[in-house]
């Protein structure tokens, strides 16, 4: 029996953003998964107990997108095991978790990663599933073992201090914000207290980086610690969101996409942290908040949808890696929400009284609420390089002539300062101006 066994268990380590791991099976864990852990004790996780004022929604795009009704089944029983983890650790260093048993149902390799990765996606308070699961299939049964990064024991540790740091977090969220101003106000907050994590590596006992306790409680973390807390705390505040998985500058990525008012739009709170950039000192930007589809994919690669990649593709096959994928997405072709036709400014022409007027409106209201930065877009009708030339370097220099109008309309101690710096991201047709106040 065990030969045979060890034919049909499979030892998966799906794919990280950031690192491909990879491992084996001893015979004994086959044993271990065929004949159940009745020696095992498992210890209840508590529950986040997060309050705001806004009305927290349930995450469900995820669940809803799966096409199987035996996929869906495999999803409810993975929400009945997390929250019951060992203390006691495997040999490869992972605390397991109670082994799912689905009675007449055959589900494959590639069926189960995109049900725990529609599961990961609906889940970002899960903080501790790891990568690795095993599983054993046949026409009469399906069985799957979870594992995860930490011990039940510390499991509710670090739930306590999350649960403070959210506290803390939604503590200033004014009153009566518009969808829009709740994302925005997350956005900013969450980056101006969370770092990118140069040096995570999952392989390294590294894996908080990568999950919204790293964001939220360690102040540091890689882009699918950023994308996860920012997911949360959306959910908050009552509006839906999903992960995205791709490339972004030759690497592995994840982002979000939200729905503002009923329209989905990409986000990715990584790349507006400018502190990634060291050539500049703000802290915040609005590149990636709220754009298109055709937007997004200036600089990113959205990753196949699993449906349209093969059974070996999805589970790595024939030595090769398993293929990035994401669950099916929704379409992002709305600019309504996009940050530069709602705060940020759009310049169309010079000598143009409705683009100027225009412009210094939404520069004083910046300014007033003593903004670090502000951002343009020019239109596309536009030559960029010979836009932010006139408009920075040479005649007219129209910006100062902005900047020096709003100065006359600003009844306040402070004034906006000639010294200023500028971003610029051609492929976009953006600039973002660094302000300084004297």
């Amino acid at each position: 029996m065990k030969s045979k066994i060890a034919k049909a268990v499979t030892a998966i380590v799906s794919l990280s953003l950031c690192v491909t791991l990879s491992g084996c099976w001893a015979t004994d864990f086959i044993d271990k998964i065929m004949n159940g852990n009745s020696e095992e004790s498992y210890q209840s996780i508590q529950t986040i107990k997060a309050e705001t004022d806004y009305t927290e929604i349930k995450l469900e795009y995820a669940y809803n997108s799966l096409e199987k009704d035996a996929e869906k089944w495999l999803y409810k029983e993975i929400e009945g095991v997390v929250n019951a983890v060992s203390d006691t650790a495997d040999e490869g260093g992972l605390y397991p978790m109670k082994e799912i048993e689905l009675e007449n149902v055959n589900l494959s390799e590639g069926s189960i990663r995109v049900v725990i990765e529609a599961f990961n996606c609906d889940h970002p308070e899960i903080f501790w599933v790891s990568n690795t699961f095993g599983y054993y299939s046949d026409k009469k049964m399906t069985m799957v073992h979870l594992y995860s990064e930490f011990s039940g024991a510390d499991i509710n540790v670090m739930q306590t201090k999350l649960n403070d740091e959210l506290k803390g977090f939604m503590s200033d969220m004014p009153l009566g914000l518009s969808e829009y101003e709740r994302e925005k106000f997350i956005h900013d907050k969450l980056i101006n207290s969370c770092v990118y994590d140069e040096e995570a590596d999952s392989s390294k006992g590294m894996q908080s980086a990568f999950t919204m306790y790293g964001a939220l409680v360690e102040k540091s973390a890689v882009c699918e610690g950023y994308t996860k807390a920012m997911q949360y705390l959306l959910k908050l505040v009552g509006i839906e969101s999903i992960t995205v998985n791709g490339y972004s500058k030759s690497e592995l990525h994840q982002w979000c996409m939200v729905n503002i008012d009923d329209k989905w739009y990409h986000l990715d709170i990584t790349w507006d942290d400018q502190d990634l950039n060291e050539e500049h000192d703000a802290s915040v930007l609005y590149t990636y908040f709220n754009t298109t589809d055709s937007y997004i994919k200036s600089d990113h690669e959205i990753a196949k949808t699993y449906t349209h990649i093969t059974e070996a593709d999805l589970c790595g096959k024939n030595g090769n890696d398993a293929v990035l994928f994401n669950l099916p997405l929704p379409k992002c072709n709305s600019e309504d929400a996009f940050y530069f036709n709602v705060d940020g400014a759009v310049f169309t022409a010079f000598d143009n009284y409705e683009c100027y007027d225009s412009i210094v409106n939404k520069l004083y209201n910046a300014s007033m609420n003593k903004d670090g930065s502000f951002s343009i877009k020019i239109s596309e009708e536009l030559d960029y390089k010979d836009t932010i030339d006139k408009l920075f370097y040479n005649e007219p220099y129209e910006f100062f002539e902005y900047t020096t109008d709003v100065n006359k309309m600003m009844d306040t101690d402070y004034k906006i300062k000639d010294n200023l710096s500028i971003i610029s991201y051609e492929e976009q047709g953006l600039v973002q101006i660094q302000l300084k106040y004297e």
